[in-house]
């Protein structure tokens, strides 16, 4: 809350908060008002509502999205990126060309893999 805070504050350079033109926040008083908001909506995961809401962020947000976000940081790295320019970066850094069969194993493998996974996942979710 306080990080969240202090970039508000940081962002308006000592200004009030102009939310509407007949409603504003003074400077002074943006820290108390995002405090207070997020104590508020605090209390809502409290309740068994706010439980069942943790869990389906829990479950949607994290599961699939960490999947898919793998699966497409290896697609772009290995299939958009082509190996040959991340190899010329690789002989740069380590002086060592990368063995045959570790770029099949990132070219075909490990996109095959993660997208299975990716899969499984969303499957489970249902």
């Amino acid at each position: 809350m306080d990080g969240l805070s202090g970039t508000v504050e940081e962002e308006l350079k000592g200004k009030s908060l102009k939310i509407t033109s007949f409603l504003s926040i003074p400077y002074s008083a943006i820290r108390p008002v995002i405090c207070g908001l997020v104590a508020l909506l605090g209390v809502f995961y409290c309740s068994e509502a706010g439980f069942y809401y943790l869990d389906l962020v829990d479950t949607y947000g994290v599961g699939f999205n960490l999947f898919m976000g793998l699966f497409i940081e290896t697609y772009f790295f290995t299939w958009i990126e082509k190996w040959e320019t991340i190899e010329i970066n690789i002989r740069t850094y380590i002086k060592e060309p990368t063995p045959e069969f570790v770029i099949k194993l990132m070219t075909y493998s490990v996109p095959l893999f993660t997208g299975i996974l990716g899969m499984i996942s969303l499957v489970l979710q249902f």
